[in-house]
């Protein structure tokens, strides 16, 4: 049993979820683009690509399903926002510190706590999504 799979069956069925990052400078691939520039560049990186393009708006966008095994669920939530000139802040993880979401107060996620990056990101709206999708809401 995969972790995930495992995680699942604290809810009586399998679930999974999935967080991609886009952006309107074209870096969309099958992969997560953040995942593949952040591991190869760095957020720098991230803030550097952005830098050539005139428009840096981006999207964080993750999918959450739940399944019993013959029905699946789906819940998707979405942010948007702008990749900073800089990485700025130290919190979170891959390219926190280069996102700044649009619902927030013009900080990146790194430079926010994990329970205010919490209240706006694209994973709290995703479950949120698949609990009212569930609900029937």
């Amino acid at each position: 049993m995969t972790r995930r799979q495992e995680r699942g069956s604290d809810y009586g069925g399998r679930f999974w979820s999935r967080t991609r990052a886009s952006s309107s400078t074209g870096l969309e691939d099958s992969r997560d683009p953040g995942a593949v520039v952040v591991g190869e560049r760095g957020p720098a990186g991230i803030c550097r690509i952005a830098d050539c393009f005139a428009d840096s708006g981006a999207t964080a966008r993750c999918l959450v399903c739940a399944t019993d095994g013959s029905a699946e669920v789906f819940g998707e939530g979405v942010v948007q926002g702008t990749i900073a000139a800089e990485p700025r802040g130290r919190s979170g993880f891959g390219w926190d510190s280069s996102f700044i979401p649009d619902d927030g107060d013009g900080r990146t996620y790194g430079e926010m706590t994990e329970d205010e990056k919490n209240l706006i990101s694209h994973r709290r709206k995703a479950f949120l999504a698949l609990r009212d999708a569930l609900h029937g809401d």
